[in-house]
């Protein structure tokens, strides 16, 4: 049997080892019956201490790899404690098996027999575990067993210790022995890592040249040891049938000929993607993305790949077709990490969501607007313009997504830093107020209809209530917090958009009016803190905590609500203790009326009340007020709530009196409760058993004086009524007479 020499400097005794982990190791190795320890070595630079034992292989009948019944293994624990100790088979003839650590040397091979890292398991490490661990190891590899199935690929070279980063459409478009100019840069600060900035069109604009290979199908997993020159990585290469050398060599003598950099460093990189599949013969289920590095002088480098040739002391470049030596093992090589920046497919693929390259508009980009999106633009979401008004103050930096930019627009920042996520994918800026566009309306309209979905986080109503009936275009999501902001809302239309935004909003009050569940939803919190000495120079006073945890709810609500087909209304609530709840409120049908110009939107929720406070009143008249609000600038007039009758009213089979009782705390009620979302804005009442919905004389008056009052505050009068069969409203606009 052939054994290969321990590492070590130099043999020491078993009691005078100095590493707890080697003592142990040696304790253990002189009690345990299926194991002899047989010697102890010392390195003094840099320091560690090498156990040299055989152990005895549990080997099965029939086995598959070249594993003996008795091994001997050496195990080097460095003085660094957070090093893996390395553990080497000393047989000379060990053979090539999968899960082999990457070494400079092919012998002796090292066997990868843990896969973490070695300080995330050290602290419950023990000899006689790390002995069996060895001896699992062996056992399994002679079964041929130690990658299951279902395991990813093993590696077929283990990444260098630099890393090469670059645009992720660098390679696009490129065939095996393409080469490519490309300017680089090292990035500050860091020794470690290599940036290649773009390709260029020339070698004079280069300060470093590529070369693509692409080569046949591999088997995973068989490392043999690290390439350190060019030779090594052409004997490396060779199974893939790849002829490195010649391919650099063409590449370097256009980069010589086209007015590359002759004098000085030269830097060649070479980016090799090699298929690999899970066995001999089977299809390749991944690619191997490699990439290698050398930096030397033009006549080094040219000497290497035999463009040039030394003629005494003179060195001149060969004309292409003439044959010189080449030195491949002169020119050395070192293996880098190869790392192409984000995009949003690699992306969606880290959040374990698809991606979506669709156009979309976002419109608002304060705290939560700009933490949301930047939580949608890192999961690969949307192809998108940003729309703000507002400019970057320092007060921000307490809970914007920016952390740098102060004094620049916030749509524009936005873009720049959701670029540097993505470069080859910069989102579009408008800086305008998408209610009072001016001369940016044209591009604002333009995105919105050219969009499949419009994001609107402005936290405005105003805003909400004109993206509703503005534009045109796909659907509209609003995204926003309460007062408090431990709330979150969104309010998401139909892809139909067969209800809107605002009608989703008076759903929203109904709810906040109604359901228990939302008590004190919209009170308001403290007061605001002042920033400047304007008089509008205010901030509300909103914790980060709330912000980020509900812009992580909201971006996946908006993925799951336009996922959707359907309109959806959902408040998150939350406490001071973490816990949040979803609420969801239902969704009613659409209803529009228009009459004396003004269009006045309820559902089919109203109705439904309206008819049943009729049904119940039955035979006699009843009636009460409708709670909604107002769109002056729009004529549009929404309604919300139908209130019952006040308990003063005056009722009989074909006369209806209203009566105030309660009336006026009902409304205030209303008012505070939502914020001031709903007021006043008409009265219903119902015609008895058997009768239309047709106003009668009564009403026609009712109707006129009713608009006179409203005519105060330029509003018409709006009057429902129930009848039999239908439900019929008007509407009687004095202020526009």
């Amino acid at each position: 049997m052939s054994w290969l020499v321990a590492p070590g400097d130099l043999p020491v005794d078993a009691e005078r080892l100095e590493l707890e982990k080697a003592r142990q190791l040696s304790t253990a190795l002189r009690r345990l019956p299926y194991v002899q320890l047989l010697e102890c070595r010392r390195t003094l630079s840099p320091p560690s201490e090498t156990i040299v034992f055989e152990t005895e292989v549990e080997l099965p009948q029939h086995q598959i790899r070249d594993v003996r019944n008795r091994e001997r293994i050496a195990v080097t624990f460095s003085a660094d404690a957070s090093a893996t100790p390395e553990i080497v088979a000393l047989r000379g003839d060990f053979p090539m098996v999968p899960h082999l650590n990457q070494r400079a040397a092919e012998f002796p091979r090292s066997l990868c027999v843990y896969e973490d890292a070695f300080p995330e398991f050290s602290f419950k490490w023990s000899p006689v575990r790390f002995i069996e661990d060895i001896r699992r190891w062996l056992a399994k590899t002679a079964r041929d067993e130690l990658h299951q199935p279902n395991q990813p690929l093993e590696p077929l070279l283990e990444p260098g210790l630099f890393d090469l980063i670059f645009p992720p459409s660098l390679l696009e478009d490129t065939k095996t022995g393409d080469h490519l100019f490309l300017e680089h840069m090292l990035l500050t600060g860091n020794q470690r890592s290599l940036f290649v900035r773009r390709r260029v069109a020339s070698a004079a604009e280069a300060s470093m040249f590529a070369v693509y290979l692409r080569g046949k199908c591999q088997t995973h997993g068989l490392i043999r040891r690290r390439p350190q020159t060019l030779a090594d990585l052409q004997e490396f290469l060779r199974s893939a049938e790849i002829d490195v050398v010649e391919s650099t060599r063409e590449a370097l003598r256009d980069f010589l000929e086209h007015g590359g950099r002759a004098a000085g460093d030269v830097w060649l990189a070479l980016f090799v993607d090699l298929p690999k599949s899970r066995a001999q013969g089977q299809p390749a289920e991944t690619t191997e993305r490699l990439a290698f590095l050398a930096v030397a002088r033009a006549e080094e480098l040219s000497a290497a790949l035999g463009v040039s040739q030394r003629v005494g002391n003179s060195v001149g470049y060969l004309l292409r077709g003439a044959a010189a030596t080449v030195h491949p093992e002169a020119l050395a090589v070192v293996p880098m990490r190869r790392l192409a920046m984000l995009t949003p497919g690699t992306a969606a693929e880290f959040n374990g969501v698809n991606a979506l390259s669709d156009p979309m508009t976002f419109i608002g980009l304060g705290a939560l607007g700009s933490q949301l999106f930047m939580n949608l633009w890192r999961s690969g979401f949307g192809r998108w313009t940003l729309i703000d008004r507002d400019v970057y103050l320092p007060h921000n930096d307490a809970r914007h997504a920016l952390t740098n930019g102060i004094g620049e627009w916030k749509a524009s920042a936005m873009s720049n830093l959701a670029a540097t996520i993505f470069p080859e994918h910069r989102p579009t800026p408008i800086v305008a107020d998408v209610v009072i566009p001016r001369d940016l309306g044209p591009a604002i309209e333009t995105a919105i209809l050219e969009s499949v979905a419009v994001i609107d986080c402005s936290a405005s109503v105003a805003v909400g209530r004109h993206l509703a009936q503005s534009y045109g275009g796909p659907r509209r999501v609003s995204v926003f917090l309460n007062p408090l902001a431990t709330d979150l809302v969104l309010l998401a239309e139909p892809r139909d958009r067969r209800v809107r935004l605002d009608q989703l909003e008076m759903m929203y009050y109904r709810a906040v009016l109604e359901d228990k569940r939302l008590n004190g939803h919209l009170s308001r919190g403290d007061e605001p803190v002042r920033y400047s000495n304007a008089c509008r120079d205010l901030s509300t006073v909103i914790s980060q905590d709330y912000i980020a945890m509900h812009a992580g709810i909201g971006s996946r609500a908006i993925r799951n609500a336009l996922a959707s087909q359907h309109a959806m209304i959902a408040v998150w609530r939350s406490d001071n203790t973490g816990a949040v709840i979803r609420i969801d409120v239902p969704i009613a049908e659409s209803r529009s009326y228009s009459a004396s110009g003004w269009t006045v939107l309820l559902d089919s929720t109203v109705n439904e009340t309206v008819v049943n406070y009729r049904r119940e009143r039955l035979p006699n008249e009843t009636g009460g007020v409708l709670l909604g609000t107002f769109d002056m600038s729009r004529r549009v007039a929404l309604v919300s709530i139908a209130l019952p009758s006040p308990g003063d009213s005056k009722e009989w089979p074909t006369v209806y009196i209203r009566g105030s009782a309660g009336l006026q705390a009902a409304v205030s009620r209303a008012e505070i409760t939502t914020s001031g979302g709903l007021e006043y804005s008409g009265e219903w009442h119902s015609h008895p058993k058997g009768g239309s919905a047709a106003a009668s004389e009564d009403d026609r008056k009712a109707l006129t004086l009713l608009s006179e009052a409203m005519a105060e505050d330029a509003r018409p009068a709006i009057m429902l009524i129930v009848g039999e069969n239908e439900t019929r409203l008007y509407v009687k606009d004095r202020a526009a007479q």
